[in-house]
């Protein structure tokens, strides 16, 4: 059976795509306080925006 197959409902669909969005913010504030925290500010800053 191949994943691409399978259809979602749109609730399901819409929770993934919600749980997928809150997790990337949240990844975005642990490296906005963990580049905080670093020393060489600019090299941080970039290598943690092209992370995400």
């Amino acid at each position: 059976m191949q994943l691409q197959t399978i259809k979602l409902p749109d609730s399901a669909r819409r929770t993934s795509y919600r749980l997928r969005q809150e997790f990337k913010s949240s990844m975005k504030d642990a490296l906005g306080v963990l580049v905080r925290h670093l020393p060489h500010r600019g090299v941080n800053i970039s290598l943690a925006s092209s992370a995400i």
